[in-house]
């Protein structure tokens, strides 16, 4: 595009249209192939719709000295990841990141107030932001269908427009700030089967709700003093209101298995967030600490597991069945020094097909030499194996889904790695066998999609079916 140099009023650089004195940038063309663009040190306004669908736009810079931006800006920027929005600005206009597919954080400017309508509409990729504490209004679909994981609502804000966080399926934890007086219809809404959202909610008079702000069933804490009030509104009876105590690290020494029950009571179930045992323990505890919506961090080396439980059931040194099934905000959990044996499904992800990607961090003793079945599985955040050099057996489908896993090491003693044992590490990309492994049983590895190279050892006697199947990138096996 050529513009004469005697234009007064506009010019073209670089296929984008400025005015003469470069204060104002009007539009760049969709078929600029450029990934970054910095704007000029002079620029003040950004017109709306400037960079709208510039497909290959990755990264901009603005100047400070940025104070109007128009609405959806970068509507449609497909690939557009990083954007520095300048401390002037007091708002994030309508629509103006709508659709950039491949946003995964922002940082606001403390200054801004208001998040307007459909802002971060369809940022698949977003998965963190900060909203500024002088922010008194978030509009409607402002981030529909985005991958928060958490998100607190500050205090300034009087209104949650419709659908503000709707299909936001990752979104587990939120804080509705004191002054809401009203959340609208979908705000919150996922549409989930298991829905594992908790909310705290702040104000002390039960904000009014749209239709179907939340998915059913989801827990609400709330203050005390506020409790009955929220118990007593029709609107909130779909969900389950509970006391929010403060949020604590608890630590406590059981002289007797059973009884965490009588150092930890009702109304601290609800707030804790880091739990540490001594002592024994054993299913009657493990089924009071599944009762602890928020608890992110389990501290068990200096437990010991004993046998008990009526729902949950323990043996000597084994961590049970379902140890951790309803616990959706696990993170990380330190297993006891003394034991042996980790049971069928004792890890396993909450919700029979999710695949957790909270719970990174699980320490195994080297005590420990046997994992059961599906112990793992659908732990998809979890990024080490970390099985003991001790290990004498791995149960079938031990790691089923864990996609977070990229290297795995087979422990010395281990012959048999038996059927589906890590199906669904789509993220493997080396396995280091032993010198005694004896048989691959079926679909050991089946759907590895990153697997590229195998080395098998020369002790191998036996592979059963469709052990790689569904591999792309598999190129090598070599029988060493």
């Amino acid at each position: 595009v050529t513009i004469s140099a005697d234009n007064p009023y506009i010019k073209c650089v670089d296929n984008v249209i400025l005015s003469a004195d470069e204060t104002v940038l009007y539009a760049r063309f969709t078929f600029a192939t450029g990934t970054e663009y910095n704007a000029p040190a002079t620029l003040t306004e950004i017109a709306n719709y400037a960079f709208a669908e510039n497909a290959t736009l990755t990264t901009v810079t603005l100047p400070e000295s940025v104070k109007t931006i128009g609405t959806n800006v970068f509507n449609k920027c497909v690939a557009l990841s990083s954007v520095n929005i300048p401390a002037s600005l007091t708002e994030i206009p309508t629509g103006m990141f709508s659709g950039c597919k491949k946003l995964e954080s922002v940082v606001l400017p403390e200054g801004i107030t208001a998040i307007q309508d459909n802002a971060f509409y369809s940022c698949y990729g977003l998965t963190s932001i900060n909203i500024p504490a002088r922010v008194t209004t978030i509009g409607e679909n402002a981030f529909y269908a985005s991958s928060l994981k958490s998100i607190v609502i500050p205090d300034a804000v009087g209104t949650i427009g419709a659908s503000a966080f709707y299909s936001c399926e990752d979104l587990t934890d939120v804080t509705i700030g004191s002054s809401v007086t009203e959340i609208g219809e979908n705000a919150f809404y996922t549409y989930s089967f298991e829905p594992n959202m908790i909310v705290y909610c702040k104000p002390l008079t039960p904000p009014a709700l749209g239709s179907q702000p939340f998915d059913e069933g989801i827990t609400i804490f709330v203050e005390k003093e506020a409790y009955e009030t929220y118990t007593a509104n029709e609107s909130y009876q779909p969900y389950s209101i509970k006391i929010r105590a403060d949020l604590s690290a608890i630590d406590v020494t059981l002289d007797e298995a059973g009884t965490l029950c009588n150092k930890v009571n009702e109304e601290q179930l609800n707030g804790v967030t880091t739990l540490t045992v001594n002592g024994t323990i054993n299913g009657t505890d493990f089924e009071y600490i599944n009762r602890m919506p928020l608890v992110k961090e389990i501290n068990l080396a200096k437990a010991t597991i004993v046998p008990g439980g009526t729902e949950i059931i323990t043996t000597d040194n084994e961590l049970p069945r379902f140890a951790v099934k309803n616990l959706t905000k696990l993170e990380s959990i330190t297993l006891p020094e003394n034991l042996t044996s980790l049971g069928d499904s004792c890890l396993v992800a909450p919700g029979e097909y999710t695949g957790d990607l909270l719970l990174q961090n699980v320490t195994i003793p080297p005590t420990v030499t046997s994992i059961g079945a599906g112990a793992f599985a659908n732990r998809a955040g979890l990024k080490e194996a970390n099985m003991p050099e001790g290990l004498k057996y791995l149960g079938k489908e031990a790691y089923y889904g864990c996609e977070g896993l990229t290297s795995i090491n087979i422990p010395a003693a281990i012959d048999t790695i038996r059927e589906s044992s890590f199906m669904g590490c789509t993220g493997l990309t080396e396995i280091n066998f032993n010198e005694i492994i004896k048989v691959i049983e079926g679909y050991a590895f089946d759907r590895c999609k990153s697997l590229e190279t195998v080395v098998l050892p020369n002790s191998i006697d036996s592979i059963g079916n469709s052990v790689f199947a569904d591999c792309p990138k598999l190129k090598n096996v070599t029988l060493s």
